[in-house]
């Protein structure tokens, strides 16, 4: 079983080498660039893995739908703040994320 002082101490290591890299390819600004030209692949690979939250509604039963099944424009929807139209859309179901 791994040193949990060790590992911690890695893992901090890590996130700082990760940083420091991130900045080298340019940062907040190459990010969004990326972003803009990737939507779907920010949404669901860095976006999705960063929030943890539930939209619900009325509902008559749920229906858990991985992030991944979320088309570009549900996304934008969702993060644009207009889940009751994408309540509206997908029948009333629950999203969950």
């Amino acid at each position: 079983m791994a040193d949990l002082r060790t590992s911690g101490k890695k893992n901090i290591a890590t996130r700082r080498n990760v940083a420091v890299v991130f900045d080298w390819l340019g940062g907040a600004q190459a990010l969004e660039a990326w972003a803009r030209e990737n939507p779907g692949e920010f949404y669901t690979k860095i976006w999705a893995k960063l929030i943890t939250q539930k939209i619900s509604g009325k509902v008559s039963h749920t229906i858990k739908r991985d992030v991944k099944q979320f088309t570009d424009a549900e996304l934008q929807a969702i993060v644009a703040g207009e889940c009751e139209r994408i309540a509206t859309e997908t029948r009333g179901e629950e999203i969950a994320l």
